[in-house]
């Protein structure tokens, strides 16, 4: 997506992207071309292209918005919290916001299904742009703890990528009870790796 620079121009991304998404919650996933966007949006087929590349590129825009909301949620939870939490705390607490955000936008599951399979985990979770390596880093920060250095970012795409795996899974769970019940694993899973880490 080519980021738009004046306020009339954002506008009319904004209203791209929740065309993007009505069309995705009535009508799934395949409905959401260019075109229809355009039709949807009220605006020129051209104006779509000026700022995405294609149907995949919207649908990326939109998912990045999304998880974005999510993610600052997550942050105000963090800085909420009082400065003596333990990390056990924190992990649990930044979790759960974020699964509960997820839980909110369960229209949007195709949206988060499709990206769980076309974008796979790696070493990118941990750079500069990435919203959940900086979550990890302040929460880090937060708890007072630092990682052991030679072993820093194995660690950290390590435990991310765990966690996202497992919440990708929990969240793709169609009854609530089940999807609940892998939530509380991966919490269990994620306070099982960072207590090997912090006491070796």
């Amino acid at each position: 997506m080519r980021q738009p620079t004046q306020k009339r121009a954002r506008e009319r991304v904004r209203q791209m992207l929740a065309a993007a998404r009505a069309l995705l919650e009535e009508e799934g996933l395949d409905s959401v071309t260019t075109t229809r966007v355009a039709e949807r949006a009220g605006v020129p087929v051209g104006s779509v292209y000026q700022y995405f590349d294609d149907a995949g590129d919207l649908l990326a825009a939109l998912h990045s918005e999304v998880t974005g909301r999510i993610t600052a949620r997550c942050f105000a939870r963090l800085g909420a919290l009082p400065a003596s939490a333990s990390w056990q705390r924190i992990l649990r607490e930044v979790l759960e916001t974020y699964w509960q955000g997820l839980e909110e936008e369960a229209a949007l599951r195709p949206l988060f299904s499709h990206f769980i399979r076309t974008h796979p985990y790696g070493p990118q979770i941990t750079q500069p742009e990435s919203q959940l390596g900086r979550l990890f880093d302040e929460a880090l920060v937060r708890a007072g703890l630092r990682l052991p250095a030679a072993r820093a970012e194995a660690i950290k795409i390590t435990f991310l990528s765990m966690l996202s795996i497992l919440t990708d899974t929990g969240l793709l769970a169609d009854d609530a009870a089940r999807r609940k019940a892998l939530r509380a694993e991966a919490l269990r899973v994620a306070e099982l790796y960072l207590d090997d880490t912090f006491s070796a």
